[in-house]
């Protein structure tokens, strides 16, 4: 029989490996997944010759992936909250894998179409998994670098993406129409390795639900009371004031770059690679200032709301980048640009996780439904805009804007108790998962 992980001299040690070894599983399943999703963004120009479309029709992959997108969100967030979290999740890295590996053998719009529907119907699962086993194996001081290095797959998967896309095209012959297709066939390979790790380290015990307390077993709060509870207003706000920016740039920044700004295909491509390298530091930086700033003393509350303003800020640059010449000014605004769009987050996901002892799968399904449905109609907007336009701009100017809306609403709404525990407190009350 398997010893438990609190069995022997040094398990504190073997703990602590554990639950940061899962995080970094965590990191690299978001990885896969941003890659399979960015391959569209990073492929876009050549998949619009193949196929003869402009950007509105175009715009209909990015809005036909959210909806997909959002009622996986919603299906898989129930379905952690029940089943096994390791199978479950392992279930779904290599569903979303298999359909990115058949993305790369489609020859017509329709099956396109298809493909990116499966796509974000399987990917939405990725986060009620991660924000679930984030919460269940680290202390509540210790989420917001957790949170922060899952979503940091995001960024991490959109740098390589943009050298495996720009690899792929000097591999194939220049003439090949369909070179666009050998990036996703190799992101989708590379997920059955990650089923093969998670499986053969991580053990079910490891990132099951923690014993209820006396007072979470009184509670009587079922799903349906998430829609009287304030936060959960407050989330519904946030989640989609963060995803703004860091969609919308994520979508349309190398056809920006490229179209726009008058860069080489392989220059924006480079770009876009810097552009999610920042992300990717801001996404670990904010979760440690998290971390740094509860470890001295402030109340939780206020050491992730310094982050998330901070964060919040910075993204308000897309007004100045859309504006400027090709250059390094515009390329230092990005980079500004990214590091606030993914390090809010890390806050992001650490209020979310306390909304609800009971339903956290469902909270983040629900959140991701009502996202990819404001997400999906975004991208409709700004696709037709573009095309309207004859530029960017103004589509993707404002939404850096955006991320202020859910400091706001959180500063004001998110009411949190009188004399909030510090984190030190905290962790002495709450009960963990090793």
């Amino acid at each position: 029989m398997t010893q438990p992980l609190s069995a022997g001299p040094s398990a504190n040690n073997r703990r602590d490996y554990s639950k940061w070894w899962i995080c970094f599983l965590l990191l690299l399943a978001t990885t896969l997944n941003y890659m399979d999703r960015q391959a569209l963004a990073q492929t876009g120009s050549r998949i619009r010759q193949d196929f003869g479309i402009d950007n509105e029709k175009y715009s209909y992959l990015i809005a036909i992936f959210n909806v997909g997108f959002g009622i996986g969100a919603l299906l898989f967030g129930w379905l952690v909250d029940k089943g096994n979290l390791r199978w479950i999740y392992a279930g779904l890295v290599l569903a979303w894998s298999m359909v990115g590996f058949a993305t790369g053998f489609v020859t017509a719009f329709i099956p396109l179409l298809i493909c990116r529907l499966l796509l974000g119907l399987f990917e939405a699962g990725n986060w009620p998994c991660g924000i679930l086993t984030v919460k269940r194996v680290l202390k509540p001081e210790e989420r917001s670098l957790g949170n922060g290095m899952f979503q940091s797959g995001t960024a991490l998967g959109a740098i390589l993406i943009p050298l495996v896309v720009l690899a792929c095209y000097k591999w194939s012959d220049p003439n090949d129409m369909r070179a666009w297709q050998l990036p996703f066939r190799i992101i989708g390979a590379l997920g059955v390795v990650w089923v093969f790790l998670w499986l053969m380290t991580v053990r079910s015990e490891q990132v099951q639900a923690p014993p209820l307390t006396a007072t979470e077993m009184a509670a009587t709060d079922s799903y349906w009371s998430l829609w009287r509870n304030r936060r959960f207003y407050v989330m519904i706000v946030v989640i989609v004031a963060v995803n703004a920016p860091w969609r919308s740039f994520g979508e349309w920044l190398a056809m920006f770059l490229k179209e726009e700004k008058q860069y080489s295909e392989e220059t924006a491509q480079l770009y876009s690679s810097a552009y999610f390298f920042a992300a990717d530091v801001g996404s670990i930086t904010a979760g440690l200032i998290t971390l740094w700033l509860a470890r001295r003393g402030k109340s939780l509350f206020s050491a992730r709301m310094i982050s998330f303003t901070l964060c919040a800020c910075l993204t308000t640059l897309s007004v100045a980048a859309v504006l400027l010449p090709k250059g390094a000014l515009l390329f230092v605004a990005l980079l500004f640009i990214a590091f606030g769009a993914l390090g809010s987050f890390s806050s992001y996901f650490a209020f979310s996780q306390e909304v609800s002892a009971k339903h956290q799968g469902k909270v983040t399904g629900t959140l991701g439904l009502i996202n990819s449905v404001c997400m999906g109609t975004l991208a409709l907007v700004q696709g037709k805009l573009i095309k309207e336009t004859g530029s960017y701009s103004l589509a993707l100017g404002v939404t850096g804007l955006v991320p202020l809306v859910g400091v706001f609403a959180i500063w004001f709404f998110w009411n949190p108790p009188p004399g909030a525990k510090t984190a030190t407190e905290a962790s002495k009350t709450s009960p963990v998962v090793e």
